[in-house]
């Protein structure tokens, strides 16, 4: 199973930055993209006109990413030195429109995808901002095989290589993209001009969302069998049951280190997720389909009302799940804490993890520089200021997450406050450059049981 996986939509897709030759009209007033490697890797070596091409110019809408314009033209594809067989290609992406000159600028991310009839599709995000994060989890693993070596090492740059027994993400990460940023992928292009204000464009732009892929021998789509034999009905069960089922099938921890098997549990019990959704939607739908009585407004308000069921579900049992994963991993690894009740701090704050214990933590006698407090969140957005309520006794807290589009002024913002940002490796080199305040799960742990070497 590769759910959310944009392979179904693309043959191909490559990433890069935009420099000042190609979009700043001072420096060049040619209308070209740089040919580099990667994006002859992607298009080939034969000269191609009149390429049909849609361009997506995305931006900030305060946190939240949305299309700003679309614009439909032609691009060509071809070699600036064709006439001079003594000089080496020079390939270039040729295109018509002034809005890469009026909207872009250096630095900012461009995502070339090619579809199956080839005709292009270009991303354009702003450098540092949320839609940039969103474009590159997106599509991040799907282009990963169309990047150098020279690239994929700056890419990896700074991601604990160096460090002992540091290993790289596993095919079961690179083969499942985050859903949940391919889902918002496909709904920001299918919002309409009202939702959201954007170009009149936009409605005529959109693109059939990813579909699912079945591969009965792969773990999704045996977590999700387990899922419906377990739970056939419209309830799963509770997030400790689906997080010891998932582990059941996907026990990966001893063999892959906790921070790729914490991210690999988390794609795979998303996916599966999905696919037991699914089955339930069916199972819903199927009745109402025949039933003359039922109005097709009638039908599409109580698919709304299910699918916004669906939709809050998926989002708290995602939080509940990626806590008990965590829970698992630390208790294996040999970590004191305490969660729920017995973690209760003062003014009865419930922090999701307390290092060592709330015994500790309401003895004055046991020292602050020993104490830790970890929240646990599947997104921050405003959400982590939260985790800074919890405990005053710790200075400086620590929040885990998935989230992949916390922005440079957002780590900005959180180092001033106090605040550490604890992820997964295989989710933190998605990232570009590491914060300072931003650490892989194995070295929180590692830094849990050194503090507590003592008991």
């Amino acid at each position: 199973m590769k759910w959310g996986n944009l392979n179904n939509l693309y043959v191909g897709v490559m990433m890069k930055r935009l420099s000042a030759h190609e979009v700043d009209p001072k420096t060049s007033r040619q209308h070209e993209f740089q040919g580099v490697k990667r994006m002859i890797d992607l298009l080939g070596g034969e000269k191609r006109e009149d390429i049909p091409t849609c361009y997506r110019f995305f931006l900030d809408h305060g946190e939240v990413p949305v299309v700003g314009s679309v614009i439909k033209a032609a691009s060509t594809w071809y070699d600036t030195r064709e006439n001079d067989p003594k000089r080496p290609a020079e390939w270039r992406l040729y295109f018509k429109t002034n809005a890469v000159w009026d909207v872009c600028e250096p630095g900012d991310l461009l995502v070339v995808a090619l579809r199956s009839d080839s005709s292009l599709d270009l991303y354009f995000a702003p450098s540092g901002s949320v839609a940039e994060l969103m474009l590159l989890e997106a599509f991040g693993a799907t282009a990963h095989r169309f990047l150098e070596q020279a690239a994929l090492d700056e890419l990896l740059r700074e991601k604990r290589q160096k460090q002992e027994g540091f290993q790289p993400a596993t095919q079961i990460v690179s083969d499942l993209p985050r859903v949940e940023s391919v889902e918002q992928l496909s709904l920001v292009l299918s919002m309409d001009e009202d939702s959201l204000e954007l170009s009149a464009d936009l409605a005529k732009a959109v693109d059939p969302a990813p579909e699912a892929l079945a591969d009965s021998d792969s773990y999704v789509d045996r977590v999700a069998r387990l899922y419906l034999d377990k739970w056939p009905g419209e309830k799963l069960g509770t997030s400790r049951e689906v997080a010891d089922a998932l582990i059941s099938v996907v026990d990966l921890e001893s063999a892959e280190g906790v921070d790729v098997a914490l991210t690999s549990w988390l794609e795979i019990g998303e996916a599966a997720y999905w696919v037991w959704e699914k089955s339930v939607c069916v199972r819903f739908l199927n009745p109402l389909r025949w039933d003359k009585s039922i109005s097709d407004e009638q039908l599409a308000d109580q698919y709304g009302k299910r699918w916004m069921s669906f939709r809050q579900s998926r989002v708290s049992r995602a939080g509940g799940v990626m806590e008990c994963l965590l829970e698992t991993i630390f208790r294996r690894n040999g970590l004191l804490f305490d969660t729920k009740a017995a973690a209760k701090v003062d003014g009865g704050k419930l922090p999701d993890f307390l290092f060592p214990n709330g015994a500790s933590y309401r003895n004055p006698a046991f020292p602050t520089d020993k104490l830790r407090i970890l929240g646990s969140k599947t997104s921050f957005k405003d959400r982590w200021p939260q985790i800074l309520d919890e405990g005053r006794r710790v200075a400086r807290k620590h929040g885990v997450t998935r989230d992949t589009k916390i922005t440079k002024s957002m780590f900005s913002q959180m180092d001033s406050k106090g605040f550490t940002v604890v992820m997964p490796e295989p989710i933190i080199h998605r990232y570009g450059e590491r914060p300072a305040n931003l650490m892989n799960l194995r070295a929180f742990m590692d830094e849990i049981l050194e503090l507590q070497k003592v008991f």
